[in-house]
């Protein structure tokens, strides 16, 4: 049977390079040239070896370099399609606070707790030779009073079985991420994880040149037909998972699933990259793999949702056989933990009640997100009784970055579906919606009511 003639071919007979940097090469001058647009699905690879009479493998080394520049991008179960421009909202970045902008883009602790914090503050600050000992070098590991309160903020939000040689103090979630990637990734290496995302890991991919491959999901977790298709093509370093609760579905992985991801995982030697940074609001008894796999699964924790997001302390957690290596990431990008502020979070840590600061922040979010089922109900709403964030599917008539933009005219910040999307070629008509933060609940109501009225609003062009 003769071939089907493919809408494009690389050009690559006059090429000096090897054939796979002359096939991503042939990619990028064909969106130079507008021959290839944004959106456009490249033939598979099995297609375009036919007719270039070359190996599959040759065709894989060459879309992957054509990856790695930024120009294509590929779909588990979908093909590969060249990338898009991403819209400016979609930006990993904090926003400066101006008055008359109330932000629901940003999940950030309620400030419920700020006596902890100035209470442990005044305390060091009353003893003078406490406060010069701060202001000196200290062992890159951490004291043993900071090694405590870790394990112990570990074991009040659901860890088991803590061994204090493990535990690392970071300078909140984000920069934990980074040592973790940083410590397991070389240039090149493939993380896998949810089709919808933490913006926070694609900024980092994007600086380690870490390839990210989504995959779908359900209400239970990754789809594991997808994860073991996934881990076949492309041989991933490893899975990163937001276990408890995700960034931005608002879901809650099973332990059943929990069992089937671990098991492909070990199969394949790929290591777990678990963010429990929102996962800690949830109840201490909500599974997680650093319990079930705790050899193989690196789990990034910290206070910036729960206590405050300016204490910027956080806690890594690892398997034992990569203690020589994180040590020495952490000794290069910090050289030591921070003592002023990791004496002020072992204070809180040991001389108040963690589970009590939990549960009064678990109570504000329930109140807020009971709140957000009433204004909201007549839409589909994911989120959970604890969740910072509300994930909210649009009617049809509404895109994401047009109903963000709606909003904001209102003096409403969200955050659309493309800020968490691994791949431009992702349509999730839904918004992340953010309750957390120093709002009041006229301030959120008020918003909420708004958010409801646009919905219901048929001529998006009013808003544009």
């Amino acid at each position: 049977m003769p071939l089907k003639p493919l809408r494009w071919i690389p050009d690559i007979q006059d090429s000096d390079l090897p054939t796979y940097k002359a096939i991503a090469e042939s990619v990028k001058a064909a969106i130079d040239s507008g021959l290839l647009k944004p959106g456009d699905k490249l033939p598979t690879h099995r297609a375009l070896a036919d007719t270039l009479n070359l190996a599959i493998g040759t065709i894989t080394r060459g879309y992957a370099e054509a990856e790695r520049l930024k120009i294509i991008e590929a779909q588990v179960g979908s093909g590969t399609f060249v990338s898009s421009p991403k819209h400016k909202d979609t930006e990993f970045k904090i926003n400066e606070e101006k008055p008359g902008i109330i932000d629901l883009s940003v999940s950030v602790a309620i400030p419920v707790h700020t006596h902890y914090i100035s209470d442990s503050f005044n305390q060091i600050v009353s003893q003078p030779k406490l406060f010069e000992q701060l202001s000196k070098y200290h062992p890159d590991t951490g004291t043993q009073k900071y090694l405590e309160a870790h394990s112990t903020w570990l074991s009040t939000t659901g860890c088991q079985n803590i061994d204090a040689e493990r535990i690392f103090t970071t300078m909140g979630g984000q920069h934990g991420l980074f040592v973790a990637l940083s410590s397991i990734c070389k240039d090149g290496d493939t993380i896998i994880c949810d089709q919808l995302t933490y913006p926070g890991l694609i900024a980092i991919a994007l600086k380690l040149n870490i390839k990210i491959i989504g995959i779908e999901s359900d209400s239970e977790g990754l789809n594991i037909d997808h994860l073991e298709l996934a881990c076949q093509r492309h041989r991933p370093r490893a899975l990163y998972l937001m276990t408890r609760i995700s960034t931005p579905l608002g879901t809650t992985t099973s332990m059943e699933r929990i069992k089937s991801i671990s098991k492909i995982a070990l199969e394949n030697n790929i290591l777990i990259v678990e963010d429990d940074v929102q996962g800690c609001l949830m109840p201490e008894s909500t599974p997680v793999f650093v319990n079930y796999i705790p050899d193989n699964t690196i789990f990034i924790s910290s206070v910036s949702k729960s206590m405050a997001g300016g204490l910027r302390i956080g806690t890594l957690y690892i398997p034992g056989k990569l203690i020589r290596t994180v040590r020495n990431t952490i000794r290069i990008q910090l050289l030591m933990p921070p003592p002023l502020i990791s004496e002020l979070f072992s204070n809180i840590a040991l001389n108040f009640s963690l589970a009590k600061i939990l549960e009064e922040q678990r109570a504000k979010l329930s109140s807020r997100n009971e709140l957000a089922s009433k204004i909201l109900t007549d839409f589909k709403l994911n989120h959970s009784n604890y969740s910072l964030n509300l994930w909210l599917t649009l009617p049809s008539h509404w895109q994401s970055t047009s109903f963000t933009k709606a909003a904001k005219e209102e003096g409403i910040l969200l955050k659309p579906a493309e800020a968490f999307a691994t791949s431009n070629q992702l349509t999730a008509s839904a918004v992340r919606i953010s309750i957390g933060g120093s709002i009041s609940e006229g301030q959120l109501n008020y918003s909420l009511s708004k958010i409801r009225e646009l919905l219901y609003c048929e001529d998006v062009f009013n808003f544009s």
